[in-house]
């Protein structure tokens, strides 16, 4: 079925091609001329049609993709998506109707909008050609029988593609020997810890606070005693605070989780001599350095060190899913021997096949393209985000610089913010969750996640939060 659209595009207009296109299709959507399941014309025929470039309108479908408007399906090309869940079906997603409302769910404490922090985008990727293409080549050639003893480290097809992208990504000279996969940031400290405990015996770590509570759980798992170093979200970790008897430091110096800082290039050599003088090691969480907003991301703290003493951390679950469940960790010199090692103790923690249907990803050019997708796509909630709270009286956002979460400051006690939100279906973050002690008055904020959310359910969850916060 067709359905016939007037579409148009103003050159000489403020708005740009790509705006101009995607908010017709998208007032076409809830304005009830495209109803769900009606195809979206071709890219090729409908740049033809308006005599701009393809690439534009490729653009402008993506956005769209990215907002929950439309869909792919393989061999049907992209249809309008069903969005029942909206209670505004006429007004365009720069405002909502006065009255308009969520559907209280008090009574069944369901979920409706999720924006719970470090959550990414996942939906994209079911619709990714490169990303299915990637599986088939990988299940077709099964690894051998002995590749855990050949490749005690991980697939040296991926590690070899990893070790390309950091370079590009991150600027990190890495070879596919510094490279370890894990299961995760979770499987990486683990690692870690055990090889440090084979070294030192009793292990203790410097953490930052506030900092990631799955990682103080996992390094307390594995036996690390933890030394809370306080950070604020204009400073970084003071250096001269270290405990002189910690093993290693953990930090996430491209965007503090979750108070969202960057640690300046000063304070990043300080706690490299730091360690250099006390033997201590650094281990590097790049947390967000994909993700970058207002400016370009610093280097990584391994490609300033000379003395490798320190170790990059990495995940693709904020880039691609936490359901894949892989990182890896940048390991040169000694340390990586110590890790290799402990890795050959514990045995291998991914399938190989997924290994190598990764490698096929970035290899392919997949992971740098779905990155570009999703950074674009994060930015434009991060603009809506700030559209809707910024000027509200007593209300303060921050940690917007990068990454796909944003701390809500505002003069009422947070949890009880958080409760009135759950009652309307909507989950959010505290960020007193995050810290060691006890609540303090700057821990009094939301931490509010829009990486797995579409552009309308969090514009229709951030309207309700506008009224509650006014």
């Amino acid at each position: 079925m067709t359905v016939d659209l007037v579409l148009s595009v103003d050159r000489a207009a403020k708005l740009s091609l790509q705006s101009q296109l995607a908010e017709q299709l998208r007032r076409a959507v809830l304005e009830g001329r495209l109803e769900a399941g009606d195809p979206i014309p071709a890219s090729r025929p409908l740049a033809k049609h308006l005599g701009i470039s393809r690439g534009t309108v490729v653009a402008a479908l993506e956005q769209l993709h990215g907002e929950g408007y439309i869909e792919s399906h393989p061999g049907r090309g992209s249809v309008v998506a069903p969005i029942r869940h909206l209670q505004f079906s006429a007004h365009p997603v720069g405002g909502l109707p006065e009255g308009s409302h969520l559907k209280r769910r008090s009574d069944s404490g369901e979920v409706s909008v999720d924006l719970r922090p470090g959550y990414p985008w996942t939906r994209d990727l079911s619709g990714d050609s490169a990303w299915r293409a990637a599986w088939r080549t990988a299940s077709r050639n099964v690894p051998a029988a002995t590749v855990h003893e050949d490749d005690p480290a991980g697939a040296h097809a991926l590690r070899r593609a990893l070790a390309e992208h950091l370079r590009r990504a991150r600027g990190v000279t890495a070879g596919p020997e510094d490279l370890h996969i894990t299961a995760g940031t979770s499987d990486a400290l683990l690692l870690l810890v055990l090889a440090l405990k084979h070294e030192h015996g009793q292990v203790s770590v410097a953490v930052e606070d506030p900092g990631y509570p799955s990682a103080r759980r996992t390094l307390t798992a594995a036996g690390a005693d933890l030394h809370p170093l306080s950070v604020t979200e204009q400073t970084s970790i003071d250096i001269e605070l270290l405990p002189q008897a910690v093993q290693a430091v953990m930090v996430t110096p491209s965007h503090q989780y979750p108070l969202g800082g960057i640690m300046s290039v000063g304070d990043r050599l300080k706690l490299l001599k730091w360690a250099q003088d006390h033997g201590a090691l650094v281990i590097e969480d790049d947390y967000d350095s994909e993700f970058r907003y207002d400016r370009a991301s610093l280097p990584a703290l391994s490609s300033l060190s000379e003395e490798n003493n320190v170790v990059t951390v990495g995940s693709f679950s904020k880039i691609l899913s936490p359901a894949l469940r892989m990182g890896y960790i940048y390991a040169p010199g000694a340390m990586g021997d110590k890790l290799l090692r402990t890795r050959q103790a514990v045995g291998p923690s991914v399938s190989y096949i997924q290994q190598h249907a990764l490698a096929q990803y970035i290899d392919g050019g997949g992971l740098s393209r779905h990155i570009s997708r999703t950074r674009r796509e994060y930015r434009h909630r991060r603009d809506l985000l700030l559209n809707h709270l910024t000027g509200i009286p007593g209300v303060e956002v921050s940690a917007t610089s990068g990454g796909l979460h944003a701390i809500i400051h505002t003069p009422s006690p947070a949890d009880q913010l958080a409760a009135s939100l759950r009652k309307d279906g909507i989950a959010v973050g505290l960020l007193s969750d995050y810290g060691f002690g006890e609540l303090s008055e700057e821990e009094n904020a939301l931490v509010i996640g829009y990486g797995n959310v579409t552009s309308l359910q969090l514009t229709q969850a951030l309207a309700r939060m506008d009224r509650i916060l006014r």
